[in-house]
Parts: C-alpha cells; sequence; structure tokens
C-alpha cells in the first residue's frame, strides 16, 4: 500500500491527470480500476493553464481543490468563481465554462457518468 501511495505522489510531476477510476485507453502511470459507471481522477498543475471552454452533455464533475487556486468562468453568464484550497463544487451537464489554475494547483475530480473515452 506505501508504493501506491508514494505513486499517487509522483505521478503527477510526469502529467497533469491521472484516473483512479475509469474505462481508459491511453497509458497511465498509476494502476487503475476498470470501471464504466464514472470517472475518478487527480489533475496537478505545474505551469498556469488554463482549459478551452467546452461542456459536458450529460457528466456532472464534481471537483476538490487539494492545494492552490482555481478560477472557473460560466461562458454563458460570465460570472467569475474563484476555488482555492478545501472548496468542493460541481459542475453540471450543459453548462459551459472555462477554467485556469494556478502553479501548484491540485484537483481531486469525479465525473458522473464518465466522460470522454480517456
Amino acid at each position: 500500500m506505501k508504493e501506491i501511495s508514494e505513486q499517487i505522489k509522483k505521478s503527477p510531476e510526469k502529467t497533469t491527470r491521472q484516473y483512479f477510476v475509469g474505462q481508459l485507453s491511453r497509458p497511465q502511470t498509476l494502476p487503475f480500476i476498470e470501471g464504466d459507471k464514472l470517472e475518478i481522477g487527480i489533475t496537478s498543475y505545474g505551469d498556469f493553464k488554463g482549459e478551452l471552454p467546452h461542456y459536458h452533455t450529460q457528466a456532472y464533475e464534481y471537483q476538490y481543490i487539494i492545494s492552490g487556486k482555481t478560477e472557473y468562468l460560466d461562458v454563458e453568464t460570465g460570472e467569475l468563481y474563484t476555488f482555492q484550497k478545501g472548496d468542493f463544487y460541481v459542475t453540471t451537464p450543459g453548462i459551459k465554462y472555462a477554467q485556469r489554475s494556478q502553479p501548484g494547483t491540485v484537483i481531486f475530480l469525479l465525473k458522473r457518468p464518465r466522460g470522454m473515452i480517456k
């Protein structure tokens, strides 16, 4: 178990996102549980990074900020939200949003039902 814990700590050094559960097709650094009902993962931002505006047709995406800070823009209303360590929020299906995170931000995420094939 200690070996897996060390793998989890080191995996964001190699990539920005790793999944613990999902139906995955891309190579993973971590061992994961195969499942088609949801996705659970962790995202780590080494550099200041923004995501292009997008939306999920069916998935609810729950995010918990482990460290750092992220900004979330609701593209349709223009409302900007700032989330930081300890905050928990959800993005519902059909909401078009963009997100950008400061360096050092780590986010735990859960999508249900699962999103795109990874």
